[in-house]
């Protein structure tokens, strides 16, 4: 009796998370769905951000909401400037290394064969559009959502550490960089079956990047920071190689 009442101890905050993340992902995704609807097809084909600006924006209000409604005030979620460390220069420093290895993971393959980098459109708006959303909003609310309410409420619910090299993350925080990473998932149906892989693996190790951060600092500063300039630089330095003429 004592192992099953463990057992479901351990799985059900597990099962709430996903329950969560599937959740917020079909309210997210009608929100964008219908508050784009008045849009031509060919706008949201060419500016496919303008979607997904709408889809993070509810990813983001929902999670505040969730917040608020389990109580302990915003601070406990990290949404706070904590007036300890908060690994700022390490935050650029993964968010650079990683913005460059991105770019490798996923359009490198494409330069290396001569493949043409499609789906992306050189005019002013949607560059500017693309950067706006990568460099200020994904990270934001993705943080927001990932590791401010979901990791946070599974350190309420597991205790202990892993040891990665030299540093120590909480539970928690690897559990959420293994759920982080299947967010990613849809990369396999590409057909692209390395590149997926590569997303996989990189989004494993930012989770686990972010999730220290996060712990260490008590706030979502670093997190969101690290993760903005990851994506940041990954399109500019996608926009470059599409203005060199990949």
């Amino acid at each position: 009796m004592a192992t099953r009442e463990l057992l479901k101890s351990k799985v059900a905050p597990i099962g709430l998370v996903l329950v969560l993340i599937i959740a917020i992902a079909i309210v997210s995704e009608l929100f964008a769905h219908f508050a784009t609807k008045s849009l031509a097809e060919d706008t949201l084909a060419t500016y496919p951000w303008i979607y997904l600006y709408c889809h993070h924006f509810m990813q983001m209000v929902a999670a505040i909401v969730i917040m608020l409604f389990l109580g302990g005030g915003l601070r406990k979620y990290g949404l706070n400037i904590s007036s300890g460390n908060l690994y700022l220069k390490p935050a650029v420093l993964i968010g650079v290394l990683f913005g460059v290895i991105m770019t490798l993971v996923d359009h490198g393959p494409a330069v290396v064969t001569g493949q043409e980098i499609t789906g992306y459109v050189l005019d002013r708006t949607n560059v500017v559009g693309w950067l706006s959303f990568e460099w200020l909003f994904a990270g934001t609310s993705e943080e927001i959502f990932v590791r401010g309410l979901l990791m946070t409420y599974l350190m309420s619910k597991f205790s202990g550490h892993v040891r990665i090299i030299q540093w120590d993350v909480h539970v928690a925080g690897v559990i959420i960089a293994v759920l982080f990473a299947l967010m990613h998932i849809s990369s396999f149906w590409s057909g692209n079956l390395i590149y997926a892989i590569g997303q996989q693996i990189y989004a494993f190790i930012l989770g686990l990047c972010y999730a220290y951060f996060y712990e260490k600092s008590a706030s979502l500063v670093a997190p969101i920071i690290a993760h903005n300039i990851s994506n940041g630089v990954e399109f500019l330095l996608l926009f470059l190689l599409l203005r060199s003429g990949f």
